[in-house]
């Protein structure tokens, strides 16, 4: 029979599985039937998508520990590296007792059908439990992923759906979010999501960040009792293309969805305002009360019906109300609400979608919003690719931010690069500078000649766009170099 060769471009797969472990007196002492004896490491069978598990003895100085390694099948092993994503945990046998109080976690690649996973237990932690050493045997829980991505089959988001089925509190943590921030800096339009960042942060890898979110985002904890009125609900630093929506009493662009703590804004946006309670700050001249809200908000339905979405009169105003949720609430300032509701539910589900960059056609993003709100109401609003990105860069989140990276990539073109080479954004972000400087050099021939290419000269050398010196610099040497 004739062969066939097959090239495998992806796998796909997320196992959880769990085996016993016998005997840990022998693999964590020394007894005097071990003593000076080397312990046999002990093999699992082989399970899907045809994997075995390997539990050895490792000695470092005088501890004794137990390791686990990851093996394939015997075969070839000249197939192409496979990325393995591990999460394990040991219990007792009756799963009452875990025995490690942080879960070891690990990326792994296969090196010739071999990966080590890491260590499970220790001699130190053997001594130290009376159950371990009553029942000599433990039981291993393993989740083995092919990404470290979100999806659906998580454990969070299992979680999630079953407190949703109970009837249960679906989350001890909630955000308060602002839909639209005008040209002075003042959020308004408040939203709440829920989410529970301790299951979110503990089931992916380095994610640490979302337990401190209002260190890394510019925002306040709200106690309880307290009320957003008590609060100055600004956000001074901004950008263009954002997700906070835009007041259309203003000509301004979008302003910046995420802005990188300062401890002057922090102080600031913790600072009541003058008179120190709800009543007396109804006096004050830059006092906001829930009336003024309500009629804020009442106002902005008098604008055009052309917009992508029409607001609630009263969403959000029970959000200026003390606070009676007994959990803990983070009041961002510097996060739109479309943008951390896209995180959030990506999170859960490893899904999202970004809307076209307003550089494009500001007026289309407007008409694709609206045409997917149309066809998925129960989704989020897809974000800005860049506002995604510097969220997911400030929270480590690495999938999430590559996802906006390429997705930035692909909306690229000769006539939108220059605008997006040469923001402020592309400044700040090495990965994003060095992918859109490679198109320039790419589309050199077409943006050379170009009059929108001489425009930004001429708006560069007269220290219009002070940040873009250095950009021309890098053109110039990639440019060159490529010539030679």
């Amino acid at each position: 029979m004739a062969s066939m060769t097959v090239q495998q471009d992806a796998a796909d797969f997320d196992l959880s599985v769990r085996f016993r472990i016998d005997n840990l007196r022998e693999l964590l002492t020394d007894s005097a039937e071990t003593e000076g004896v080397e312990v046999e490491p002990r093999m699992s069978n082989a399970f899907w998508p045809g994997f075995m598990f390997k539990v050895s003895r490792a000695i470092e100085g005088k501890q004794r520990k137990c390791r686990l390694s990851l093996y394939m099948l015997p075969g070839d092993y000249s197939t192409p590296t496979i990325a393995v994503y591990a999460s394990v945990s040991v219990q007792s046998l009756l799963g009452n007792h875990t025995y490690s109080t942080k879960a070891l976690k690990r990326q792994a690649t296969f090196d010739h059908g071999r990966t080590t996973i890491g260590t499970l237990l220790s001699q130190k932690m053997y001594e130290a439990s009376y159950t371990m050493q009553r029942e000599n045997a433990a039981i291993v829980l393993v989740t083995l992923r092919s990404s470290n991505a979100p999806t659906p089959r998580s454990s969070p988001t299992l979680n999630l759906i079953h407190r949703v089925l109970t009837a249960r509190p679906i989350s001890n943590t909630r955000f308060i979010v602002f839909r639209r921030r005008d040209s002075t800096g003042r959020l308004s339009c408040p939203r709440a999501f829920y989410a529970n960042m301790k299951d979110l942060a503990s089931h992916y890898e380095r994610c640490e960040d979302l337990l401190n979110i209002e260190n890394s985002i510019e925002g306040f904890e709200l106690p309880v009792g307290a009320s957003l009125d008590d609060y100055s609900l600004t956000c001074d630093q901004h950008d263009y293309d954002s997700d906070f929506e835009r007041d259309e009493e203003e000509d301004d662009e979008d302003d910046d969805i995420v802005v990188v703590q300062s401890e002057n804004c922090r102080q600031r946006a913790r600072r009541p305002l003058p008179g120190g309670t709800p009543a007396d700050s109804m006096i004050a001249d830059d006092s906001v009360t829930l009336e003024s809200i309500q009629a804020e908000v009442e106002a902005s339905m008098q604008s055009s019906t052309d917009s992508f979405d029409i607001i609630n009169p009263r969403e959000g105003v029970d959000l200026y109300s003390p606070s009676e949720f007994e959990g803990t609430t983070i009041v961002l300032l510097g996060a739109a609400a479309r943008t951390w509701e896209a995180l959030l539910y990506y999170l859960y589900t490893g899904f999202i979608d970004f809307a076209p960059l307003t550089s494009l056609n500001p007026k289309g993003q407007d008409e694709f919003l609206a045409r997917y709100r149309s066809g998925n109401p129960h989704r989020p609003l897809p974000p800005s690719c860049r506002s995604i990105y510097r969220l997911a860069h400030m929270l480590e989140l690495d999938g999430l931010r590559k996802l906006a990276l390429e997705y930035l990539e692909s909306q690229l073109t000769p006539e939108t690069l220059l605008t997006e080479v040469f923001s402020e954004f592309t400044t700040r972000y090495d990965e994003v500078k060095e992918m859109e400087l490679a198109l320039v050099v790419r589309y050199w021939h077409a943006l050379k000649a170009s009059s929108a290419f001489k425009n930004k000269m001429v708006e560069v050398t007269s220290g219009s766009v002070p940040h873009a010196a250095d950009i021309i610099s890098e053109i110039m040497m990639r440019v060159s170099a490529q010539k030679a």
